[in-house]
């Protein structure tokens, strides 16, 4: 699961997430809460490219789960 805090792209830190991440990682899911880059220093869609980054990454990465089964 990709946990994308919220912030209409100028503000928020996945840092205010962690609560609930923990809580889907304990129910069993894995999880993953990236930053991305706000306004003004990165317009949009900066931000939701650093969101398609982070997919991909996790679509890459040695993590054992089902790869069908990606949630944001």
């Amino acid at each position: 699961m990709i946990n994308i805090h919220a912030g209409g792209w100028f503000h928020g830190d996945k840092a205010k997430d962690e609560d609930l991440a923990t809580r889907l990682a304990q129910e069993g899911y894995l999880v993953i809460v990236p930053n991305y880059r706000l306004t003004p220093d990165g317009v949009y869609p900066a931000g939701k490219q650093d969101i398609l980054f982070a997919l991909e990454w996790l679509r890459q990465s040695e993590y054992s789960f089902d790869r069908t089964k990606i949630a944001a």
